[in-house]
């Protein structure tokens, strides 16, 4: 294997680790076990266990359900979810993202679930 093959392994290793951390800092923020979060995310607490040990990265589907159910901004995520979406997205249109996460930062939690709503829906 040569040394590029490496490094995005690792570079793609690194990112699951760091989606598997914000995913278990939320969890551990309101206090719930593996099995309660997912109950309540609708994600299995097998799965879970998964990401968090950063073995497996989440869909943008089920990181756009965590955000609805535990009623926080999709911005959360943004990171994670551009890093998903970097070989389809512009340039242009990352720029675009990051203004939109910034415009929503303020926003009440009821227009932010309509977002989250809304978001959900076009990824479908």
């Amino acid at each position: 294997m040569s040394k590029n093959s490496n490094d995005i392994r690792s570079s793609e290793t690194n990112h699951f680790q760091k989606v598997g951390d914000k995913i278990k800092a939320l969890r551990l923020k309101h206090k719930m076990s593996q099995r309660g979060f997912g109950d309540r995310t609708g994600v299995h607490f097998t799965q879970l266990v998964r990401y968090e040990n950063g073995r497996v990265l989440p869909s943008a589907k089920v990181l756009n359900r965590i955000c609805e159910s535990m009623e926080i901004p999709t911005s959360y995520f943004a990171e994670e979810l551009i890093f998903m979406e970097k070989g389809s997205i512009e340039n242009e249109k990352l720029t675009e993202i990051a203004k939109a996460i910034d415009l929503m930062k303020g926003l009440p939690t009821k227009e932010i679930k309509q977002i989250n709503k809304l978001m959900a829906m076009d990824a479908i």
